[in-house]
Order: structure tokens, then C-alpha cells, then sequence
């Protein structure tokens, strides 16, 4: 079974002006959602200010904003894990902030000042989800999703390289090749953007997250319409390639109002005595867990070791990290870790089956991996019962929900801090690889995956 994502960022902003207005606030599928996937609209941007065209507010609009301002306000006051807000003084912020609502004239200025509000946080799981945007991917995920290309691409040491090409993907097709270096795409130069994202998250684990968001905004699309793509090729000579945007690969996940996804799974042996199971979504527990289930039973007592690949994962939901975790953990009393809400300690209890896997167990990260996966990997490595190849992932582990606003737009926002069974935080952290393996380019070029291999070495050994 062959599945894949769907970019989530939009390669310049696209929010239109939106008549505020539809059903009062309400909650939105509650569950434990651990993904920061939504922190890419406000990367794709909403302006700042009114452009020229741009719908002008009517002062019933302009309410409804100042409404969703407070209920913002409120409910990180009320329910933030930290009451403190780590020192903030949140009356100030508002004193600040509100006035600038309330003085807005279009959507995208009173989204600027909300989204100002919330990043004082400096935390992630925090973020403005316009209306507009789903709309747009409603739209373009009626026929089977955003096209793309096919291309996986990681920024290693400032040059956007091709690490992957999936397998009858438009990308595959014109025959690019992993290392490849993606030097312009359109009529724009790739390392001057990188650069600005760079610097502006240069002390944050989520760097490469953001580098790579902007990457894929920038290659997706509409599917059919052709993105052209200068790439630095083998031979060091630009190759310019015409990728025409194919449908996702994958099974369609729909999530409450969360933006369609695709989820994309794979399970194979690399070699005889090593299986491999990698898959890019915590989503769609009837169709991933039992896929997962059918993988770890054919690798019982045949294999010396697994590999799960969760590089580029970005996470979903908590609960199915503690069942998968299940078949690698035969004792009942040791969790994954321990979620903190202002009131509570809930342990992420995991649940052994019957039979559980004895072998080697490698885990795969990197700085894409986030939330669920970093709790998965980090909560398996802290009780010594995975080994973990790659680099450092994304930080972003906070449980959070998401709550409709007054004006209509979304609001995602953090429940609960979450710590490893060691007392390890993960937001703004990371899960450490065991074993710290970076791609260079040289390698990717050969056709090798170095992360692989040397999981692959550690499990033979």
C-alpha cells in the first residue's frame, strides 16, 4: 500500500478577504491532536495590510474579529498549561493588540495582530487558520488533492536537495535523480528565500521544518499545471524541467476541518533479516493500524531487526503512538510519557499485545519529524527499547485542539506540555538521534540512504 501528503503551504499568500460571519464559536473535534502542520498557513502569510481591491470590513465584521481577539485572549488565559505564560504579561499584549483589531480594515490586518498575539508565546501549536484556506483546499482536494511533484527535499547546509523521488511521480518520470539540488523554481531563485526563512529561524529546532514547508509551497500546485524547475544535476550542468502536477499518491484523510491529507504507508524487507516500515502520518487509525499490524506480524520471529522511518512525519494523533508502541514494549507499566494540562498528569500509558516483537527496533527521524513522532521515537528511545538514527526533529510536541471563531476562521491552539518518561521536554528541544547520521550529496547522488544503512549495520551487528 502506497500513500502520500499533501503540501500545506502555498507558495505566495493567497488570503482573500473574508466576509467574517457563520456559525458562533464552537469546538472542533476534540481528540489528542499532536500536529503542527497548521503553523504552515501562517508561514504561507496572510498580509499584513489592506492591498489595493482588498475587501473592506463592515463594522459587523470588524466586531466579529474583536470577538475572535477576545475568545483568543481568553482561552489562552484559561487554559494554557502554563498559567504563567512563561513570564508574559498577557494584559499588556492585549491592551496592545485589541485596538489594532478593532482599527482593522481587512481581514488580513486583523488576522496580522490576532497571529502577533500568539506568537509572543513562542511556542508551537499556536496558530490562525483562515477560513479562506480551507475553502481553497476544499476546493482543490475535490478531485483527489493539490498536485506535486513527487519530489522529497531536505535542506542540507543552505542547498534545497533532492532526497527522494517517488516512484511513478511526475519527478521520476523526467528522470531527477536524488541529489540533485533545486536551484530555481519559476522565475525564482530558491537560496535568497531559504536564506530569509533561515535566519528567521535560526535558533529553532523547527528550522528545517520550515525550510522544507516553503519548498513544498512553492512545488505545489494545481494538478495538471506544470511547475518549472531548474535543478543543479549530477554533473554539476542546470537541467530545466517542466513537472506537470500529478494527484497525491494515498489514501484521503479527513480529520474534523483540519485540510485534507493524504496518508502514504510502506512496509518491505531491505534485506532478508531486516523489514522496514515507514509511513508519513498519524491519521486514519482504520486504515494505518491495521497496516502496521499485518507489517510487525510478518517480520515476527524472521527478522533480526525493524527500521520505522518516520522522517517528514509531522504527527496526528497521540493515542496511535501508545498502540504502535504496544508491539515493541512487553510491560505494561511503562509509558511512552506524561501529558501536563494546568490541572492533570495523563500518562501516554502503553498497551503490550499479546505477542510483542523482541528484535532490534530503529527508529528514523529528522527535522520534520514532529509531535506524535517525536513522542513515538523519543518515548521508545528513553526506555532503551529503540535506537534512533538521523538529526535532531522539530520540537513540536504540544497536544493541542482547535476551536472555531467568532469571524469564522480557525484557531489552533496547546492543551497540555508533554515530557518524556525521564522528565525530557520535547517542545523546543527535540528528540537527540542515538546515532547522528547527516545526507550529503555526494551519497544521495551514488543512490545511497546513509540513515538507512546505518540502521540497517546497527541491526545486523
Amino acid at each position: 500500500m502506497r500513500m502520500a501528503s499533501a503540501g500545506m503551504n502555498e507558495r505566495r499568500p493567497r488570503c482573500r478577504a473574508l466576509r467574517a460571519g457563520g456559525s458562533p464559536s464552537r469546538r472542533w473535534p476534540r481528540g489528542l491532536l499532536l500536529v503542527p502542520t497548521l503553523l504552515l498557513l501562517t508561514l504561507a502569510g496572510c498580509a499584513a495590510g489592506g492591498r489595493a481591491g482588498e475587501h473592506q470590513l463592515t463594522r459587523d465584521e470588524r466586531q466579529l474579529n474583536v470577538d475572535s481577539f477576545d475568545l483568543i485572549w481568553r482561552t489562552i488565559r484559561d487554559e494554557h498549561f502554563d498559567p504563567a505564560l512563561g513570564g508574559l504579561n498577557w494584559n499588556a499584549v492585549r491592551n496592545e493588540l485589541r485596538p489594532q483589531v478593532r482599527r482593522a480594515h481587512t481581514m488580513p490586518a486583523a488576522r496580522h495582530a490576532m497571529s502577533d498575539a500568539i506568537e509572543r508565546l513562542k511556542q508551537s501549536h499556536f496558530a490562525i487558520i483562515p477560513m479562506t484556506a480551507y475553502a481553497g483546499m476544499a476546493s482543490r482536494h475535490s478531485d483527489g488533492g493539490e498536485g506535486e511533484t513527487g519530489l522529497v527535499v531536505r535542506v542540507l547546509d543552505g542547498h534545497a536537495l533532492v532526497t527522494a523521488v517517488r516512484p511513478g511521480s511526475p519527478a521520476e518520470q523526467a528522470g531527477v535523480q536524488p541529489g540533485w539540488e533545486i536551484v530555481r523554481v519559476a522565475d525564482d531563485d530558491v537560496a535568497p528565500a531559504l536564506t530569509r526563512i533561515a535566519e528567521s529561524y535560526a535558533t529553532s529546532t523547527m528550522q528545517q521544518y520550515m525550510l522544507v514547508a516553503a519548498l513544498a509551497g512553492w512545488l505545489a500546485g494545481p494538478i495538471g499545471q506544470p511547475v518549472t524547475v531548474t535543478f543543479q544535476a549530477a554533473d554539476d550542468r542546470q537541467t530545466v524541467l517542466d513537472l506537470t502536477r500529478a494527484a497525491p499518491e494515498g489514501q484521503l484523510v479527513r480529520f474534523g476541518h483540519l485540510p485534507p491529507l493524504h496518508l502514504r504507508f510502506e512496509a518491505r524487507r531491505i534485506e532478508p533479516d531486516v523489514g522496514y516500515i515507514a509511513f508519513n502520518l498519524f491519521f486514519d487509525p482504520a486504515t494505518l493500524m491495521p497496516a502496521f499490524e499485518q507489517a510487525v506480524g510478518s517480520y515476527m520471529n524472521t527478522t533480526r531487526g525493524i527500521i520505522i522511518d518516520l522522517r517528514g512525519n509531522p504527527g496526528g494523533l497521540g493515542v496511535m503512538s501508545m498502540g504502535m508502541a504496544g508491539w515493541f514494549v512487553s510491560h505494561a507499566d511503562q509509558p511512552l510519557g506524561v501529558m501536563r494540562t494546568r490541572n492533570a498528569e495523563i500518562k501516554f500509558a502503553i498497551f503490550p499485545r499479546a505477542q510483542t516483537y523482541d528484535g532490534r527496533l530503529a527508529i528514523l527521524v529528522d527535522g520534520c519529524s514532529a509531535s506524535t513522532a517525536e513522542i513515538m521515537a523519543g518515548g521508545l528511545q528513553d526506555l532503551g527499547r529503540a535506537r534512533i538514527f538521523g538529526t535532531r526533529t522539530a520540537g513540536a510536541a504540544l497536544p493541542s485542539q482547535v476551536v472555531r471563531l467568532p469571524n469564522g476562521d480557525g484557531f489552533q491552539y496547546a492543551t497540555a506540555d508533554y515530557v518524556t518518561t525521564s522528565g525530557h521536554r520535547l517542545e523546543g528541544v527535540g528528540v537527540t538521534p542515538d546515532v547522528e547520521v547527516q545526507p550529503t550529496r555526494e551519497q544521495l547522488l551514488a543512490g545511497h540512504d546513509p540513515v538507512i544503512n546505518a540502521a540497517a549495520a546497527w541491526i545486523r551487528q
